[in-house]
C-alpha cells in the first residue's frame, strides 16, 4: 500500500505546494459539478455532454500545469545524469494517467456514458494541454478551439458528438496524431535552450512556468534608462521605447517601462506590422475557403459559434492574463524591491501616484480590452450580421472588464498568490472551478440557441423552449457572478486607496 501511495503521489511532484492545492480545488469542483449535472439534469437536455465536458476539463488542466511541467524535470535530470531518470519521468506519467484518464472514464461509465468516446475525448484534451504547454505561444490561442470544434461543430461539420458511441474512431484518430505531435515535440525540447529563441512569441509556454517574472524584467527594464532611445525587452516580447525625443519624460512613462511587458510603450515595427498582416491574411482565406466550401447560413453559424467562443475563452483567460504581472511585482517580491519606485522624482503625493499608478496599469488593461471588444462586435456584424446579438456582447464585455479590474485591483493591493494558507489557495481554486463551470456550461448549452437562431431553425430544437427555466438559471449565475465581481473591485479598491503609498507592499 505505501508504494502505490507513493506512485499515486508522485506525478504532483513536479508542481509547488500552490499549485498542487488549487488544482485539487478545481479538480473537485468540476469533478462535483458534472455529477449534479448527470444526476439532476434530464438526460434529454444534453446533461451529459456537458458533464463529459466538466471531466475533460478537469483532466486538461491537471495536464496543462502538472503534467506538463515533467518536461522541465526530465530536462534537469538530465542535465545533472540522475541514473534511472527516465524511468521516474515514465512512471509518474502513467500515474497521472491512470488519475485523469482511467479513473474519470470509470465514472463517466457509472454515470451512464460510452465509456469508449469519453475515454478518447479526454486523450484529445490531453493531448491539447500538452501542445499548449510545448507548442510555440503564438499557436496557444489556435489551442483554445479545439474543445469548441470537437463539441460544438458536431452537427454542422457532420461528425458525431462526443457522447456518441460513434465518436470513438474520430476521438482515437485525432488522439493518436495530436500525442505523436507530442512527443515529437517532447524530444525536441529536451535538447533545446531555453534561453536560444529569438522571439518569447516562439519561445515554447513550458518554459515559462519556472516563474522567472519576478524582478528581473524590472531590472531588465531600468536598464532602458542607460539609452533611453534603445529597445530594451524584459521577456523578448516587445521594444521599448520612451517616445519623447527632448528627453523630458512623464513619469507614467518611466513607470510603465520598469513595470514591463505588457504595460510598457512598444515602437512599432515592420515585424508587428507583419504580424498583424499576416493575421489579416489568414483570416480572410479561412472565410474565402469556407465560403467555397459551405453555404452562406452555414458560414454565418460557424463564425458565430467561433466568436461566442472566443468571448467564453476571454471570460476566463483575460483577467488572470492581464493580473499575472502585477501579481509577481506586487505581491511576490521583497517589500524592499518595489519600493525603491516610490523614489521616482515626479510621482507626487501618494494621491498622485495612486492615480498614475491607476493609469498606467487598468488604464492600459481597459484600452486594449475596448479595442478586442470593437473587433469583435465588428467582426460580428461583418461576418454575422444579427445586431440584436451585440448587446449581449456588450453585456459580456462588461462582465469581462468588471472581472479584469477586480483581479487587477487584488495584485495592487498587495495580494500574492504563491503564498498563503491552504484554505486561501483552495478558495481561488474554487474561484476558478465555479468560473470554468459557468463558462463551460453557457458554452454548450447557450451557444447553440443562439446558432440555431441565426440558422433559423425551429424554435422546439433549442434548450430554451424543452427547458425555460435554463435561460433564466444562467442569466442568473452570470448576474451573481457580476455583482460579486463587483463587490471584489469594491474591496480591493478600498484596501489599495488604504496603504500608505502604491509602492509599499507593507
Amino acid at each position: 500500500m505505501n508504494a502505490l501511495a507513493r506512485w499515486l503521489q508522485l506525478p504532483w511532484y513536479s508542481a509547488e505546494r500552490v499549485q498542487r492545492y488549487f488544482n485539487a480545488g478545481m479538480q473537485a469542483i468540476l469533478l462535483l459539478a458534472a455529477l449534479l449535472f448527470s444526476l439532476l439534469m434530464p438526460h434529454d437536455s444534453g446533461a451529459h455532454i456537458v458533464t463529459l465536458i466538466l471531466v475533460a476539463a478537469s483532466c486538461a488542466f491537471n495536464w496543462m500545469f502538472v503534467g506538463a511541467r515533467w518536461l522541465l524535470v526530465a530536462r534537469d535530470a538530465n542535465a545533472l545524469q540522475l541514473p534511472h531518470s527516465h524511468q521516474r519521468v515514465a512512471s509518474a506519467l502513467a500515474s497521472m494517467a491512470t488519475q485523469t484518464l482511467l479513473l474519470p472514464t470509470v465514472l463517466l461509465a457509472l454515470l451512464g456514458l460510452p465509456a469508449l468516446p469519453a475515454l478518447t475525448l479526454m486523450l484529445d484534451m490531453t493531448a491539447m494541454a500538452l501542445l499548449w504547454a510545448l507548442a510555440t505561444r503564438w499557436m496557444v490561442p489556435l489551442l483554445g478551439f479545439v474543445p469548441a470544434a470537437l463539441v460544438l461543430l458536431a452537427g454542422p461539420a457532420g461528425w458525431p458528438s462526443p457522447t456518441d458511441p460513434k465518436f470513438t474512431l474520430l476521438g482515437a484518430e485525432l488522439a493518436a496524431l495530436g500525442l505523436a505531435i507530442v512527443t515529437l515535440r517532447w524530444r525536441a525540447l529536451m535538447r533545446a535552450d531555453e534561453t536560444g529563441f529569438a522571439s518569447s512569441w516562439r519561445k515554447p509556454k513550458i518554459f515559462l512556468l519556472r516563474g522567472q517574472l519576478g524582478m528581473q524584467g524590472l531590472s531588465a527594464g531600468c536598464a532602458t534608462y542607460r539609452n533611453p532611445h534603445a529597445g530594451v525587452n524584459a521577456d523578448g516580447a516587445s521594444k521599448i521605447r520612451l517616445p519623447d525625443s527632448t528627453g523630458q519624460y512623464d513619469v507614467s512613462t518611466l513607470v510603465r517601462v520598469l513595470l514591463g511587458p505588457p504595460f510598457a510603450p512598444r515602437r512599432r515595427t515592420g515585424g508587428d506590422l507583419r504580424y498583424w498582416a499576416l493575421g489579416a491574411a489568414a483570416l480572410l482565406l479561412v472565410e474565402f475557403a469556407a465560403w467555397l466550401l459551405v453555404s452562406p447560413d452555414t458560414l454565418r453559424v460557424l463564425n458565430a459559434m467561433v466568436l461566442l467562443w472566443t468571448v467564453m475563452l476571454a471570460m476566463f483567460l483575460v483577467p488572470a492574463l492581464a493580473s499575472l504581472r502585477l501579481f509577481a511585482l506586487f505581491g511576490g517580491q521583497p517589500a524592499a524591491a518595489v519600493a525603491l519606485l516610490a523614489h521616482l522624482p515626479g510621482l507626487g503625493d501618494p494621491s498622485d501616484a495612486r492615480a498614475m499608478l491607476l493609469r498606467t496599469t487598468i488604464g492600459v488593461a481597459i484600452r486594449w480590452l475596448a479595442v478586442a471588444v470593437l473587433a469583435i462586435v465588428a467582426l460580428w456584424l461583418l461576418l454575422v450580421g444579427a445586431p440584436g446579438f451585440v448587446a449581449l456582447l456588450l453585456v459580456a464585455a462588461a462582465i469581462l472588464a468588471t472581472l479584469t479590474g477586480a483581479s487587477m485591483l487584488a495584485a495592487l493591493s498587495g495580494a500574492r498568490l504563491d503564498r498563503g494558507s491552504s484554505h486561501d489557495i483552495m478558495r481561488r481554486g474554487i474561484y476558478f472551478a465555479l468560473l470554468a463551470v459557468l463558462t463551460i456550461t453557457s458554452s454548450v448549452a447557450l451557444i447553440p440557441q443562439a446558432v440555431a437562431l441565426l440558422a433559423m431553425q425551429p424554435a422546439a430544437t433549442t434548450w430554451a423552449d424543452q427547458h425555460p427555466w435554463i435561460p433564466a438559471a444562467f442569466t442568473v449565475a452570470w448576474s451573481a457572478l457580476w455583482v460579486f465581481a463587483l463587490a471584489q473591485l469594491r474591496r480591493h479598491w478600498r484596501r489599495f486607496w488604504r496603504r500608505a503609498h502604491p509602492f509599499l507592499q507593507r
